[in-house]
């Protein structure tokens, strides 16, 4: 019983910090730039990207020495079309699949305690143990998106900081309400 309020109320913390984060802070809109005529981008937009997914530019159906001349000369973007069409700034659907998002990773960070929990001696080990896996979490996620694929390191520390954070609040509380054995049995 303590293993799924854990995870109840892990999630409920996450998903107000996220809240928080995105909707208060004003921090990831200080890691986005301005748009000069968003109109006529976003008309462009649905001209050139017509169907919702990941375009790449230059486009990978050019022969490897176009490729590379198409590099060096630039533009290089990765466009990720979401909504074609439009969508409700506060989707529902996007709400509700968040949440579900955050408790399947709260029931994931709840199997990981499980699985060290005798090697952990009281709820401070624990909860540096999340601090630990919340900093690994940010550091390959957002953090390798800016290493790999160019994306802007700003936006991706911001980013890279929610997550800490997001994965450390969880731990906490998850390292105060689960108990201290690993669950015998189906958690």
């Amino acid at each position: 019983m303590r293993w799924s309020v854990a995870v109840l109320v892990s999630s409920v913390v996450v998903y107000l910090w996220g809240f928080f984060f995105y909707g208060l802070s004003g921090i990831p809109e200080r890691t986005i730039l301005e748009i000069k005529e968003e109109a006529q981008v976003s008309q462009q937009l649905k001209e050139q990207f017509p169907d919702n997914g990941v375009y790449f530019l230059p486009s990978s159906i050019h022969d490897e020495k176009k490729l590379q001349e198409l590099y060096r000369k630039g533009p290089v973007a990765i466009v990720h079309m979401t909504s074609v069409n439009g969508r409700e700034m506060m989707d529902p659907g996007i709400l509700i699949s968040g949440f579900s998002h955050i408790m399947l990773t709260c029931i994931a960070l709840c199997f990981l305690l499980g699985l060290v929990n005798n090697a952990l001696s009281g709820w401070s080990s624990r909860f540096v143990f999340f601090l630990l896996v919340g900093l690994l979490v940010a550091f390959y996620g957002p953090i390798g998106e800016a290493v790999w694929w160019k994306q802007s390191w700003l936006f991706q520390m911001a980013n890279a900081l929610h997550d800490w954070i997001a994965i450390s609040l969880a731990g906490l509380v998850i390292s105060f309400i689960a108990p201290s054995s690993p669950c015998k049995r189906a958690c």
